[in-house]
């Protein structure tokens, strides 16, 4: 009896273990509203940071492309450098220096038009950049007497515009836009520095203020050229009237 006892009272005892465990893995967990708003559902990816993006809703437009790049940079294929509405002006050198004459003609009377010069200043940008081609493509081959034939054009090309440019910035300093001829006067300068057109623009930009005056022995010096200068024409005119005068030789008397 004894032993029957014992094992009803263990298989009692097992029975209401197992019972226990039962009520509590079917019981429902209750949790606060901290806890049950931060708790991670089973099967859910709060646990990794993982983000997913929302519908678009129908009505929300596309985004709009990316624009492509705009190239600032003209194509000059596409341009007409020799543009057909300056059909009347000169091609050649000749001609245009018959030009260049003209307008300082007409500058001195005060019946230059700055219309008329700006049109030659284009003309001969477009000229320069057609022989500047020119060159660059001699350049490339054995050609080289048509290549230092088209640079010697571009300079003196370069040279006949610097003049127009000149007359120009002089019209715009006696009309007292003197802002306006301040760039022209520093394309000159830097063109051709050492040349006398150069050095006239630059005594423009002296004295106007826009660049340092000179100093007391440049004026000196320069004043000590233009001395030297008159001198020399001076004596040269007194030896070719002395040379110009025929001298008599003296007559000898004759002996009786």
């Amino acid at each position: 009896m004894n032993k029957n006892s014992k094992q009803i009272r263990f298989s009692l005892r097992n029975k209401i273990y197992s019972s226990i465990l039962i009520i509590f893995a079917y019981a429902p967990v209750t949790l606060s509203q901290d806890d049950a708003s931060s708790a991670p559902l089973p099967g859910s990816l709060s646990n990794y940071n993982v983000t997913i993006p929302a519908k678009q809703s129908e009505t929300q437009s596309p985004p709009a492309p990316i624009p492509a790049a705009v190239s600032t940079v003209k194509n000059e294929e596409s341009v007409n450098i020799l543009s057909p509405s300056s059909e009347d002006l000169p091609v050649s050198v000749s001609g245009l220096k018959g030009l260049v004459t003209k307008y300082k003609d007409e500058a001195k009377e005060g019946a230059l038009s700055e219309s008329d010069l700006d049109a030659l200043i284009n003309w001969l940008d477009g000229l320069i950049k057609s022989h500047n081609k020119l060159m660059l493509a001699f350049g490339k081959t054995d050609l080289k007497n048509n290549f230092d034939s088209e640079y010697s054009l571009v300079r003196e090309l370069h040279q006949i515009k610097n003049q127009i440019l000149y007359l120009k910035a002089q019209k715009l300093i006696k009309e007292k836009s003197l802002k306006q001829a301040i760039p022209i006067l520093i394309e000159i300068t830097c063109s051709e520095p050492s040349s006398a057109l150069g050095q006239l623009a630059y005594q423009h930009l002296k004295s106007s203020g826009f660049s340092p005056p000179q100093s007391n022995a440049e004026q000196a010096k320069n004043t000590q050229s233009n001395v030297s200068s008159v001198s020399n024409r001076t004596n040269s005119k007194n030896v070719n009237k002395s040379s110009s005068k025929t001298v008599k030789p003296k007559q000898v008397a004759k002996k009786k």
